[in-house]
């Protein structure tokens, strides 16, 4: 869940802002800039539980299971961290 809203960045500066972080991660719609906040612990006891069986059902087929490390480009303008991402596509 986005916590705070920044004035509008280019994608430039939001993608070296959010490699150059170690404390926050940071989403970027349409060149709005949003700060994520930290889940609670029953989020993330969901989440992990949710990753794993995943996992487990996906093992062994061509589809991978991410969790919230992973930074999602939804567009040229878009990217997010979403909590948990599947892909089958082996480009990825």
């Amino acid at each position: 869940m986005a916590q705070r809203e920044y004035p509008n960045i280019t994608i430039h500066d939001y993608l070296a802002l959010d490699q150059n972080s170690l404390e926050a991660r940071y989403e970027y719609l349409e060149g709005e800039l949003r700060m994520l906040a930290g889940g609670s612990p029953d989020h993330s006891l969901i989440t992990t539980n949710v990753t794993s069986l995943l996992h487990s059902i996906l093992r062994g087929g061509p589809c991978l299971v991410y969790n919230v490390d992973m930074k999602l480009q939804l567009s040229e303008s878009r990217y997010v961290y979403p909590d948990i991402t599947i892909t089958c596509d082996l480009r990825d």
